[in-house]
């Protein structure tokens, strides 16, 4: 468009210039009306040649945006109208930068998870054709063929809380859940959640002491924080020994209500403080304990999705303390 308008500025000047030679007779006139003439000229091309110029460099830079053995020039960083064309460039370039390490880690991620699925499911179901042809066998007692259904169904039992483990963890992961987040009692909450691991507890023995204090609230989704509390409580009823205690208390600071769950079971070494809130990861020496390593991530996630945080202290072989932080 400017050049468009320089070419027909240029064209109005020549003509009114041809006007006034041949409308006087006065030399000096006629020598100014030639000069003008040649002068617009002039200015016109190097208008065009400075244009030329800048849409070189632009197309220059462009290119050496792209390429990342190019080095760049301080051109972005000037105020004139092309800096900031400049740097406009730069700034999506770098957007797509973001986005192209956002798929490069998200295609990392699928192909992790993959690998631990078919690692996780792979036992349970080679067991359950293991048990299954074995049961197909025609010379078993009744007595046998009572015990391989029994494993048969553990094995069965196993696979099914995979897969749902694994669905909560996808629906997680992708954001399909929405949470309803709103103000609940925290007592009634760690009632409902004691009452599901109650049969596990009194399998091992183990007492759980909740302190009464009904004056305490916070702000989350009812439904999936006793599905995270739950994670923690079973995790601690698991790794305890026979005949011990669970202590669960309650506190509350000005952003946050806690929820304190002390076991005396193995413990946690220090340096896996961060890597038992990993999804699929086991500690080495609770590698013989059933279990696929997603609850505590469970935890983690739903808890961080309700902007509230869980930390770990522990003494290996002296039990662990659990603080669930939800927002009041």
């Amino acid at each position: 468009m400017n050049k468009i308008i320089a070419t027909l500025y240029v064209l109005f000047l020549f003509s009114i210039s041809i006007i006034i030679f041949f409308s006087t007779n006065s030399i000096l006139i006629k020598c100014l009306t030639i000069l003008n003439s040649l002068v617009s000229i002039f200015i016109y091309y190097l208008n065009i040649f400075s244009f030329k110029s800048k849409i070189n460099h632009l197309t220059h830079y462009i290119f050496n945006t792209f390429d990342k053995t190019a080095t760049q020039s301080n051109k972005e960083y000037e105020e004139t109208i092309e800096s900031k064309l400049l740097h406009q460039i730069n700034k999506y370039k770098q957007e797509l930068d973001i986005e192209k390490e956002k798929t490069i880690h998200s295609k990392q991620e699928i192909q992790s998870l993959v690998t631990h699925i078919s690692h996780q499911v792979k036992t349970p179901l080679a067991n359950i054709k293991i048990f299954n042809d074995l049961l197909a066998r025609n010379d078993l007692s009744k007595e046998e063929a009572i015990d391989f259904h029994i494993m048969l169904n553990q094995q069965i039992n196993k696979l099914d809380f995979l897969m749902e483990s694994l669905i909560k963890m996808s629906r997680l992961e992708t954001d399909i859940i929405q949470l309803n987040i709103e103000k609940n009692d925290l007592y009634s909450t760690l009632i409902e959640v004691i009452n599901h691991v109650f049969l596990l507890a009194e399998k091992k023995h183990i007492n759980i002491e909740l302190s009464k204090n009904t004056h305490i609230s916070a702000l989350y989704d009812e439904k999936w924080t006793q599905e995270a509390i739950f994670n923690v409580l079973e995790n601690c009823i698991k790794y305890s020994n026979k005949n011990t205690t669970i202590t669960i208390q309650m506190s509350k600071n000005t952003f946050f209500s806690k929820i304190i769950i002390t076991d005396q079971g193995i413990g946690i070494k220090k340096e896996n403080y961060n890597n038992i809130f990993q999804r699929f990861y086991r500690a080495q020496e609770v590698q013989d304990e059933d279990g696929i390593g997603i609850g505590l991530y469970l935890t983690r996630e739903i808890l961080s999705r309700e902007e509230g945080y869980i930390t770990v202290q522990s003494e290996y072989g002296k039990g662990s303390t659990f603080t669930i932080y939800l927002k009041r």
